[in-house]
C-alpha cells in the first residue's frame, strides 16, 4: 500500500486532477533488480500508470517514501 502524496505516484494519479490524489492505494510489486535498486511496479489503475520496465520502474528509496504518511504542513 502506498500513499499517492507522494512522487511517482502523485503524478500518475493525475496530480489531483482525479479527485482521489492524496490517499492510500494498492499496488503489486512484480519485480526488483538488486543491481540497480529498481522496482517494478504494477498499478491497478490501468497500463499508462505501470512502472514495469527500464526508467520508469520505481526506486526503492521512493517506494518506501511512498509507504509512509504523508505529512501536511
Amino acid at each position: 500500500m502506498i500513499h499517492t502524496g507522494y512522487e511517482p505516484f502523485f503524478s500518475d494519479s493525475g496530480a489531483a486532477s482525479a479527485g482521489g490524489s492524496g490517499g492510500w492505494h494498492f499496488v503489486t510489486i512484480t519485480g526488483y533488480d538488486a543491481s540497480s535498486g529498481l522496482v517494478s511496479v504494477d498499478n491497478q489503475w490501468g497500463e499508462r500508470n505501470d512502472r514495469l520496465m527500464g526508467d520508469c520502474r520505481v526506486s526503492t528509496a521512493d517506494l518506501y517514501r511512498a509507504t509512509t504518511p504523508k505529512k501536511v504542513h
